[in-house]
């Protein structure tokens, strides 16, 4: 995030409340992909785990991108998640 030096107090405020405006969307989709799935959610290794695409390398402040995560498990194995 930008330094807020020099800003106006009301423009601070602004920006802190759409980040945790943003934060509580994402929130909000992440439980609806998982809302109502009676599998437990498979065991991924982070580390074995990759994102990739353009919204990765950069992107423009404040404005869409997209990108690939790709979920592996300890054994390098990819991991699916039914939407169901």
């Amino acid at each position: 995030m930008a330094s807020n030096a020099g800003k106006p107090l009301w423009m601070k405020h602004a920006e802190v409340a759409k980040i945790k405006e943003e934060d509580a969307a994402a929130k909000a989709a992440f439980d609806a992909t998982f809302k109502g799935s009676d599998q437990p959610t498979p065991p991924v290794d982070p580390s074995k785990s990759t994102a990739s695409g353009a919204g990765i390398g950069g992107g423009t402040a404040w404005a869409p991108s997209t990108f690939i995560v790709t979920t592996k498990d300890s054994d390098g194995r990819k991991v699916s998640f039914d939407k169901g």
